[in-house]
């Protein structure tokens, strides 16, 4: 019996090394996708320029951009430097999703899509502007063109098929800009993290809590909220299709990263 008993553990000491190997290669590959936000120690203008957030950019694995989070009490702020041509072509042309949901739940519950270069003519629900000419956007020093699209901001959520378009300047708070810099495209955005009635758009994450963060091409996903928002269907997988040398066309991929952030609980946490 006892040498029955060792034939068995041998057989099994590679099986059990498997499983264990693959248990720490997931342990590895789920802490690859979690960030910690960094508490905001100076102002932030969100004009277009990455020139505050030095030191807080930090590379995407497997990506071609990098990528700033930082939070305060009330806000949380992101900036997306790329130099990539695919990303920077996709920026421009159909702009961004950025989900922020609480961590835990598969729900999508609060997202913005900006720029909005091409915005549906109807058929989606806009936000009414009040009384008074819109404020010109902040041009941040050195940029030397603009992305279209930027006057106004696609909100999406809290159910699955709510989605409406709002001035830039009447978003509840909500900025953003993209801004050009030679081969540099600088993405920001920030977004409040309560709900409340100065702040109508928001996901209801406090500070130290843990979110999931997801940023996509738009839309990158098909269902209910893509041909209505953005007037036309578009599938995981699908690129997008830009002149190229002679008659071959350059497709980039679309992007689709989802990582979770702990949300800093405030200075040095």
């Amino acid at each position: 019996m006892p040498r029955i008993v060792s034939a068995l553990s041998c057989r099994f000491q590679p099986v059990i090394l498997v499983v264990a190997l693959v248990a720490a290669i997931g342990t590895i590959a789920y802490a690859a996708t979690e960030r910690a936000s960094s508490w905001r120690q100076h102002e932030i203008r969100i004009d277009g320029s990455d020139e505050e957030w030095r030191g807080e950019e930090l590379p995407v694995k497997g990506e071609h951009f990098s990528l700033g989070i930082v939070n305060d009490g009330e806000w949380l702020y992101l900036c997306l430097p790329t130099k990539d041509l695919g990303l920077r072509t996709q920026i421009g042309r159909m702009g961004l999703v950025v989900w922020l949901d609480r961590e835990g739940g598969k729900k999508r519950r609060f997202g913005v899509h900006f720029p909005v270069p091409n915005p549906p003519q109807a058929g989606l629900p806009r936000v009414p502007r009040r009384d008074g000419p819109a404020a010109p956007p902040q041009r941040a020093e050195g940029e030397t063109d603009q992305v279209p699209g930027q006057d106004e901001i696609g909100i999406l959520g809290p159910g699955k098929n709510d989605a409406q378009l709002a001035p830039i300047d009447e978003a509840g708070g909500i900025e953003a800009r993209v801004g050009l810099h030679d081969d540099l495209t600088v993405y920001e955005v920030k977004l409040p993290l309560m709900h409340s009635a100065e702040h109508p758009f928001a996901p209801n994450i406090e500070p130290g809590q843990m979110a999931r963060l997801e940023i996509e091409t738009a839309p990158l996903r098909g269902g209910p909220i893509a041909p209505t928002v953005f007037g036309q269907p578009w599938g995981a997988g699908w690129g997008i299709t830009v002149g190229g040398r002679g008659n071959r066309p350059v497709v980039f991929d679309p992007i689709d990263v989802t990582m979770n952030i702990r949300l800093a609980r405030g200075p040095r946490q």
